[in-house]
């Protein structure tokens, strides 16, 4: 039920990007469909795994704003295949790593005009596991303490019932709609931001990429 929820995430994932460029700037592109202009280009390390996200941040530093344009449409028609859409969360996500280690300073107010939208949008979904993790287990220690743990034994209840209907979703694939799609997709994203760090450091995404094929009718770029 995964697949279906990724449907949901996208959407969201494009809201963001539609109002950071309506705000400042977008963060990145989407790698399939992007121009700019040559004469800002800067070369990049040659095992750079992102660079749609790589290159408008150079270009953001020069000052120069990055728009999100919905009439800039690619399209791949391919059948759902959850191992791939895996392989290149994983692939993105480690690229989010590379960069924050290589460009720490884009973390800080005086880094990076962007420092804010690189931070919120591309960080801190990094941070969401273990976020997630230290609010179940302070919400496990506050329900067996003396003072107001009827409350937050009800709100353990609600944390503990949404992990099972995600759990649930992940396991049996066929519950493909909500609650169990959105939430074996939130569960399954947090999942791959920490397989991403094994990833990352076992240097895995440096074995090449190949996009997926199977299936495929045809490639619309307009």
């Amino acid at each position: 039920s995964t697949t279906s929820g990724i449907g949901v995430y996208w959407r969201l994932e494009k809201f963001i990007r539609h109002s950071e460029s309506e705000f400042l700037g977008s963060v990145g592109c989407t790698g399939a469909i992007y121009a700019i202009r040559s004469a800002l280009f800067k070369p990049i390390p040659p095992d750079t795994i992102l660079d749609d996200l790589l290159i408008p941040m150079q270009i953001a530093a020069q000052r120069f704003r990055v728009r999100f344009t919905r009439q800039a449409v690619a399209k791949e028609l391919r059948k759902p295949d959850p191992k791939w859409e895996r392989r290149r969360k994983l692939r993105t996500l480690a690229g989010n790593y590379q960069l924050i280690f290589r460009h720490p300073r884009w973390l800080l107010p005086w880094g990076h005009p962007q420092w804010f939208a690189f931070l919120s949008h591309k960080v801190l979904r990094l941070c969401a596991p273990w976020f997630l993790l230290a609010v179940y287990t302070t919400n496990l220690i506050l329900a067996h303490s003396g003072s107001a743990s009827s409350f937050w034994s009800v709100f353990l209840l609600a944390q503990s019932l949404t992990w099972l209907t995600a759990a649930t979703g992940v396991i049996v694939p066929r519950l493909a709609f909500p609650p169990f799609s959105i939430c074996a997709t939130f569960f399954w994203l947090n999942l791959q931001v920490v397989l991403a760090i094994f990833y990352w450091l076992n240097r895995d995404y440096q074995r090449g990429w190949a996009s997926h094929r199977e299936g495929v009718d045809h490639v619309q770029s307009p």
